[in-house]
């Protein structure tokens, strides 16, 4: 008896001393009351005790550790009820949060420094920075996404156990695509990656929603066809056209342009170009270098940058020097010559001379053609094949000819020539060509014999005098091709019978001269 008399004194104490830390004299039904920010205030609360909230008029009682609501304001696992907009999942202090399975913290919520991830880079200093943190099994962590329509590849975000951060998932149905960071510590790279079996593009666009909402390509990357052994394929500007936006993104991609070679650019093209005024190294910096001066070139070692090509165009008068390089004879050189352009490449071991010749003036190959002597030469009616002018002497040659000394001379590097040809000639006869009438002659230029249309100059032989010159003179610009010979004919345009003209071999000349 005396027992319970003394722990329904210890109890009464007990209440009154909360009754009295809470609100003293202002009893609720019996119980300690106060605001909720008076009961997180008790200090030292006894376990068991049941206080109850003033403010939000709900009962509290102390689980030994913390205050808990025993109203039906608390979140029930069957779900809950009659809720409002203050309702809320949560804490009210500057505690974290935590949604667990199997014991495990997965998804957690608070401050920066309350989840404890500040960290002293930029973007991580933030300590009052509001955070979802996808804390997986506290080393990495996966975000699934639904994706009924993908066979294989569910799409997901996930870290790895070196820090990497990928995004993986489906594309068009059964294919692959994968976005992501990998590598080992202090050798990291970033990954984007689509295929599966097939030649699917990476493809980068641009949306505009001027004039409909639309899809302009502006690059894609894509292997050259079907097969595991496809080369890569880069495209720029090749599919221009606005494609409307596809808001199922199932919109096929065949009709579609793919790159014709390693890389295709429908657009200009932007290289660098360099005026130097002293000695100069060159580097990956360099492309086109404009010499200024008698100033000394040096190379990088071939090997340290293989394929890699230079553009060097002397602007002087002085000889330069370089580093060595092959010349188009297989030799060691070290100059590039007086107002010429150098083209040179790296094979990984040597810098191989590119273009045709080291020579001055921007001109690779120059030949000027005339004949020794004055030639006679027999104009047949209907003959409009023609008749080859004699041109067996040569005035300056450099550059890529052979057969300088024949009628017609062999080019032997293709590309575009400037022709221009000279003829000076008068009848043989007066009385040829129709006993003395006016006949027109045409002369051209002609590869391998064969005239080249829209080369002619005409021509006409008037009245009955032998002594009078005429001129056919023309300068064209010619697509040249290599080991293929060219030189001038002349033909009848409109004579009524066979005659003979005479040449002037002073005044008669072909010069070819290719354009750099």
């Amino acid at each position: 008896m005396k027992k319970k008399i003394v722990l329904i004194f210890i109890f009464s104490l007990t209440f009154n001393s909360i009754q009295s830390q809470v609100f003293p004299g202002t009893p609720v039904s019996g119980l300690p009351s106060g605001t909720t920010a008076e009961i997180n205030a008790i200090p030292n609360p006894v376990e068991g005790i049941i206080v109850y909230s003033t403010d939000q008029k709900i009962l509290y009682y102390y689980n030994g550790t913390n205050w808990v609501s025993t109203s039906g304001a608390n979140w029930l696992l069957s779900g809950n009820a009659s809720t409002t907009t203050s309702n809320f999942l949560g804490t009210i202090d500057d505690v974290r949060m935590q949604i667990r399975s199997n014991n495990t913290p997965i998804l957690e919520f608070g401050r920066r420094q309350t989840l404890g991830l500040t960290q002293g880079f930029p973007d991580y200093t933030d300590n009052n920075q509001p955070l979802m943190h996808l804390n997986g099994n506290g080393s990495t962590a996966a975000l699934q996404f639904a994706a009924a329509g993908a066979s294989f590849y569910k799409p997901m975000f996930f870290t790895t156990t070196n820090g990497s951060f990928r995004l993986k998932g489906s594309a068009g149905v059964t294919d692959l695509f994968e976005i992501g960071s990998g590598g080992p510590s202090n050798d990291g790279r970033l990954e984007f990656i689509i295929g599966d079996d097939g030649a699917e593009p990476i493809i980068f666009k641009r949306y505009d929603y001027r004039n409909g909402q639309f899809h302009k390509e502006l690059f894609r990357v894509q292997g050259s066809n079907n097969t595991a052994a496809a080369k890569t394929r880069f495209g720029v500007n090749l599919n221009t056209a606005e494609i409307p936006v596809d808001s199922d993104y199932d919109d096929a991609q065949s009709g579609f342009n793919i790159a014709n070679s390693t890389l295709q650019v429908d657009g200009s093209i932007s290289k660098s170009l360099d005026i130097i005024n002293s000695n100069t190294t060159l580097t990956e910096d360099h492309y086109a270098v404009v010499i200024n001066g008698n100033y000394t070139i040096t190379l990088p070692n071939a090997n340290t940058c293989s394929g890699r090509e230079y553009i060097l165009k002397n602007n002087t008068s002085n000889t330069i020097t370089i580093s060595n390089y092959l010349n188009l004879s297989n030799s060691n050189t070290s100059t590039i010559a007086a107002n010429s352009t150098l083209n040179i490449q790296s094979d990984g071991t040597n810098w191989q001379q590119m273009n045709n010749a080291n020579s001055s003036s921007g001109t690779l190959t120059l030949v000027d053609k005339y004949n020794n002597s004055d030639s006679t030469i027999t104009i047949a009616d209907f003959n409009t094949n023609g008749t080859l002018i004699p041109l067996n002497s040569v005035r300056v040659s450099s550059g890529s000819v052979a057969n300088t000394t024949s009628d017609q001379v062999q080019v032997t590097e293709s590309g575009l020539y400037e022709v221009s040809y000279s003829v000076s000639l008068r009848k043989e006869n007066g009385a040829d060509f129709s006993s003395g009438g006016n006949s027109s002659l045409e002369v051209v230029v002609c590869e391998n014999t064969n005239p080249i249309s829209n080369t002619g100059s005409i021509v006409t032989l008037i009245g009955n005098t032998n002594q009078r010159y005429v001129t056919a003179s023309r300068t064209v610009f010619l697509n040249l091709t290599a080991f293929q010979s060219y030189g001038i004919k002349i033909r009848e345009k409109s004579i009524n019978s066979t005659g003979e003209v005479v040449i002037d071999g002073n005044a008669t000349g072909m010069t070819l001269r290719k354009i750099n």
